[in-house]
């Protein structure tokens, strides 16, 4: 019986640990209330690279309030000191969504917008609230558009043939 009781005691310190990093990850998600998802973000560690790519897929049940609709997170970039960032739209089990779901820069950055549909069979466009930006993207097709960041506050890109389904996304600056 004592080396049961010793199996189990790591076990149990396990899962508490566990439990507390769940605990911690969960509180930083909902935490904050200024748009920050509780996500890092990709390629600001060497400030070398020219390309933000989105850092993190997102979980399930990671929403977002963009432009009035409650959007799943489908990860986030962080375009400051870019020149340019991948954005993804995509058709997954019915779900069109944009990866990354929001992008991050500087106040009046302008940034080169890579564009790739990655659903072989839907058509997507990419458009920016208040701006001339509306790119028509065929299935499995690529292209690239210059946008600039707002301001301040955020700015809404979406899908202009999914957008009443929630394929919307968000340029922010902080």
């Amino acid at each position: 019986m004592g080396s049961t009781g010793r199996a189990l005691k790591p076990k149990v310190l396990g899962m508490g640990f566990a439990l507390m990093l769940l605990a911690s990850a969960c509180s930083k998600s909902t935490a904050s209330s200024g748009g920050d998802s509780g996500y890092s973000y990709g390629n600001s560690s060497t400030g070398s690279a020219t390309s933000a790519e989105p850092s993190d897929t997102g979980s399930a049940g990671e929403t977002l309030s963009i432009d009035g609709q409650m959007v799943a997170v489908h990860g986030t970039a962080d375009a400051s000191g870019q020149t340019s960032v991948k954005v993804e739209a995509d058709t997954d089990d019915g779900q069109n969504y944009f990866s990354p779901t929001v992008v991050t820069g500087t106040p009046g950055q302008t940034v080169t917008v890579q564009l790739e549909n990655a659903s072989s069979t839907v058509p997507h466009n990419f458009s920016v609230d208040g701006s001339d930006v509306n790119v028509d993207l065929k299935p499995s097709a690529t292209d690239s558009v210059k946008v600039t960041l707002p301001a301040s506050g955020s700015v809404t890109f979406f899908c202009e043939y999914h957008r009443a389904a929630g394929m919307v996304g968000q340029l922010s600056v902080g």
